[in-house]
């Protein structure tokens, strides 16, 4: 089953589209901070397919090219404000082109 990493700092957005990325058979790994979602990674050793997360939090750049470099290829989507107005089957379908992006790459 693919790994997603939802790191957000509203817990309401992280069970929103946990919920519905449940749904489709995805481990859903949340975290509310870069900072949470390092350590989660680093202990658990968790394998992540793909990272969603909000650019506005303190690290997140830094947390991307992390999970790159000691993961390998890793797609990360961005939740923003207007993205907030999607749909949850859209973010689905959003979440599986990014695995069938990453699994090209």
């Amino acid at each position: 089953m693919p790994n997603v990493l939802i790191v957000h700092d509203d817990v309401a957005i992280q069970l929103w589209l946990a919920f519905a990325l449940a749904a489709e058979g995805v481990v859903v790994i949340p975290a509310k901070t870069t900072s949470q979602a390092s350590k989660l990674v680093a202990r658990l050793e968790l394998r992540v397919d793909l990272l969603v997360i909000n650019p506005a939090l303190a690290g997140a750049e830094s947390l991307t090219n992390a999970l790159r470099q000691s993961q390998g290829h890793l797609r990360a989507l961005p939740i923003t404000p207007a993205s907030l107005s999607t749909s949850a089957s859209e973010w689905v379908a959003v979440v599986r082109d990014g695995f069938s992006m990453a699994a090209s790459a």
